[in-house]
């Protein structure tokens, strides 16, 4: 039976995340989480992308068509890619 915990969901939601130069919409983490099980505000999603910045290295930057829409992605280093890869 799996449990679904916020740490689980969080990394999950850093799974989600493509490595530069590759981004992701807040949108595309939503419906991905929501496939896992997740169903989740998008609110909360940016809410906690942005502490998920405070401790990884996740970056953001606006969509040039539209700037609310943030797009997301993370920098790969030695400890995130190998901790991700476990997650897969």
């Amino acid at each position: 039976m799996f449990i679904k915990t916020t740490t689980l969901r969080l990394l999950l939601m850093l799974a989600c995340i493509p490595a530069k130069p590759e981004y992701t919409s807040t949108e595309n983490i939503q419906n991905q989480l929501y496939r896992h099980g997740y169903n989740i505000h998008i609110r909360s999603i940016q809410r906690d992308l942005n502490s998920l910045k405070k401790i990884f290295p996740v970056f953001s930057k606006r969509y040039k068509k539209n700037k609310t829409v943030k797009l997301w992605s993370l920098e790969y280093n030695v400890f995130t890619e190998k901790f991700l890869k476990e997650l897969k």
